[in-house]
């Protein structure tokens, strides 16, 4: 486990293609990262394992944010910002936080820094993200691009409305 959302499955035994991986049990289920398949915990499932990529599962209900690959800690150079949603199933309610700061000094202590709290809930027919903002840091991203798994056909909604992003107000 990487964190509380990932699953990684390294390849450990030469020449191997695919990987069979435990899923541990809870209500909300995994995705595959790479192709979206959803499957139930508490059973085990073989995935592919190329060599150009690492099996790689993720829990339902989770929120994971992504930036650009860059090579500095530089925060006025970070001005992409994603959330890779990953919607629980019907009647399932999950939250999260983000952080965000300069990366450079001790302002955070001072609230310069930016959470982003995060609630995620989903029905038959959308899915609604509530985001709320705390602390004054204004980083160089000010757009939030969500993006949801391949063959998710349910309407995403930010704050009460339907939408592709957040924006930093």
């Amino acid at each position: 486990m990487l964190g509380r959302d990932l699953l990684v499955a390294s390849v450990v035994e030469q020449g191997a293609r695919s990987r069979q991986v435990y899923l541990p049990r809870h209500a909300s289920g995994w995705y595959d990262w790479h192709s979206g398949r959803a499957f139930a915990g508490g059973e085990t499932i073989t995935l592919d394992a190329p060599l150009d990529r690492l099996p790689l599962l993720v829990r339902a209900g989770a929120v994971i944010p992504l930036g650009e690959c860059e090579s500095t800690t530089n925060a006025r150079r970070d001005t992409v910002r994603q959330w890779q949603i990953w919607p629980a199933p019907e009647g399932v309610t999950t939250q999260g936080q983000t952080f965000d700061d300069d990366g450079e000094s001790h302002g955070w202590q001072q609230g310069n820094a930016l959470w982003l709290s995060w609630t995620l809930c989903s029905s038959a027919t959308r899915i609604d993200l509530t985001v709320e903002k705390r602390g004054d840091y204004q980083p160089a991203w000010r757009e939030i691009a969500l993006l949801l798994p391949a063959g998710e056909n349910r309407e995403l909604w930010v704050n009460g409305e339907k939408a592709a992003s957040y924006r930093l107000q």
